[in-house]
């Protein structure tokens, strides 16, 4: 295995991650832009019907029509109906591009889907051939996989102190809070 297909594969492995965490990203936005679009969809169809309720023949149009405030009336639920279809379209649009731009995430993530296992394999492949060698390296490979082994171990121990520690300082605290208890 050649160390430039070792570096390719490490860097769609990385690349995969800067994609998972994109996605991630975009995925938080568009449920926050497909929420703020429904508010937007319910106000631009309040403000139209508010203008329907003017142009046709209800109470509050005879209301206005009556004290001559008619045209003003109206013309300003226009505005505001308008406003309403003009945000809701930004944020329609807005939801489109970040539902594009999730897709070709998602697309390169497929393609990138199994490139840690490649890259696993790849890496197994040169130590193994490393170590087959008489290359310096191959004591460096073997001493390297020795202290990774003792490092693991190491790790196991200090989470099972942790953990016996946790458990020691709850069974503390219960006997404290029995013995205030007593006291109180």
């Amino acid at each position: 295995m050649s160390d430039s297909t070792l570096k390719e594969l490490w860097q769609q492995v990385a690349e995969k991650k800067s994609c998972e965490a994109k996605q991630k990203e975009l995925t938080a936005q568009r449920d926050t832009l497909a929420d703020r679009l429904k508010k937007l969809e319910k106000s631009k169809l309040a403000e139209q019907a508010d203008v329907d309720r003017l142009e046709g023949h209800s109470l509050a149009a005879f209301f206005y029509q009556v004290i001559g405030k008619m045209d003003e009336k109206l013309d300003k639920e226009r505005q505001e109906a308008y406003a309403a279809r003009v945000k809701y379209d930004a944020a329609l649009h807005d939801l489109s591009s970040v539902d594009a731009d999730l897709e070709q995430i998602q697309n390169r993530l497929e393609r990138l889907s199994d490139c840690e296992r490649q890259y696993q394999a790849a890496l197994s492949e040169k130590i193994k051939s490393i170590k087959a060698s008489a290359h310096p390296a191959a004591q460096q490979v073997a001493e390297s996989e020795s202290r990774i082994a003792a490092l693991k171990v190491q790790k196991r121990e200090l989470l099972e102190a942790i953990n016996a520690g946790k458990t020691a300082l709850h069974t503390v605290n219960e006997v404290l809070e029995t013995l205030d208890n007593a006291e109180g």
